[in-house]
């Protein structure tokens, strides 16, 4: 079999590289970085408005399948074979399966709370006979918002490991690139992808029609702000904060809500349009606000259920009532890509031993 074509002209040019936005295209890297770097190339002559959905703005020459798609029967009968049920560990469980190449299949199944993914991967013989071969490489856990899947590049076959943001108000995607040559694994590259983000107030729920007005027109810079802060970073906003706003918080217990109980985000009786009206506790944050004047304490975070956070930015004022919070305002903000950053290249490494 041919070996893909990115790899044929290519082969005497340095292997390793690492691009960012302007960088000529004479400086795109050949051999095991090709790929990624044709993709790099690529995104650069993209349009700010093709971005909106990410890294589908590479499309066709990036095409990743999607597990849960209608399989093909040969698929269906791979996916159900004792020995790829083995190897994923699944038991009785299910598995499902993808065609990466003639007579390559993949085969994957999701397990636990976080949505953890296990691959495998098989040779179809023409005698219907099917034999396990060398999975390839993985460079995260394939938690939650990593997972991996067959695909092509540029019309190659590969496997495409993409890891989405870590958070509804992150900037940067990427995906990891592992050709199939026909004889195996070709060397692995990745891809980030940097984009420009903007906040918009998509939904207001008002309590206080004053408290409401006046916090309104900070909801967008609140989200934005929040989401350039690092996990576990303290979080304010405007000016540093009053002795009186600083013990107001502290009368609430502080930055860091109790992790079961996220305070309320109430819609007032209003029905919203965003998918999740509750706070995910995994890094919510309460800070003191001014607001005409007087202190209150502010939520920001992300909708979402328990842990996840999988949907729109929230942000809501409270008064202090007994040491409870009380909601007087909440506002939604939807995140924007505007368009593409930057796009760099590099080697990917593998996960640290568990």
């Amino acid at each position: 079999m041919r070996s893909p074509s990115w790899t044929s002209d290519l082969s005497t040019v340095i292997a390793a590289v690492v691009l960012a936005m302007g960088f000529p295209s004479t400086a795109v890297a050949a051999g095991s970085l090709a790929p990624c770097a044709r993709l790099a190339d690529l995104a650069r002559t993209r349009p700010a408005g093709a971005w909106a959905e990410g890294m589908a703005a590479l499309g066709p020459s990036l095409s990743i399948q999607k597990w849960g798609a209608p399989a093909t029967p040969e698929a269906l009968r791979i996916a159900n074979l004792p020995l790829v049920k083995q190897a994923l560990s699944v038991g009785d469980g299910s598995a499902t399966a993808q065609r990466l190449a003639p007579s390559v299949y993949v085969a994957s199944a999701v397990a636990g709370t976080l949505d953890c993914e296990s691959i495998v991967a098989v040779r179809a013989q023409r005698s219907g006979s099917v034999t396990k071969i060398a999975s390839p490489p993985t460079f995260s856990d394939l938690c939650w918002t990593d997972g991996g899947a067959a695909g092509r590049v540029f019309g190659e076959p590969a496997f495409i490991e993409t890891s989405d943001f870590a958070d509804p108000g992150a900037d940067e995607q990427h995906l990891e690139v592992t050709p199939w040559t026909g004889a195996g694994w070709g060397p692995s590259c990745r891809l980030s992808l940097r984009y420009r983000i903007a906040f918009r107030l998509s939904e207001r729920f008002c309590g206080d029609a004053q408290v409401c007005a006046a916090a309104a027109p900070l909801a967008e810079g609140i989200a934005a702000a929040y989401a350039r802060t690092k996990s576990g970073a303290s979080f304010n906003y405007g000016p540093p904060p009053s002795k009186e706003a600083q013990a107001l918080l502290a009368s609430v217990g502080g930055a860091r809500p109790d992790d079961m109980t996220p305070p309320p985000f109430s819609t007032f009786g209003a029905k919203a349009r965003t998918g999740f009206t509750s706070y995910s506790y995994n890094g919510i944050t309460l800070f003191p606000l001014m607001l005409d004047g007087r202190p209150y304490v502010a939520a920001i975070g992300y909708g979402g259920v328990g842990w996840r956070e999988i949907g729109d930015s929230l942000f809501a004022v409270y008064r202090v009532e007994g040491g409870q919070l009380q909601p007087l305002a909440g506002f939604v903000t939807v995140r924007r890509i505007t368009g593409l950053a930057r796009a760099m290249v590099t080697r990917p490494e593998p996960p640290p031993p568990k």
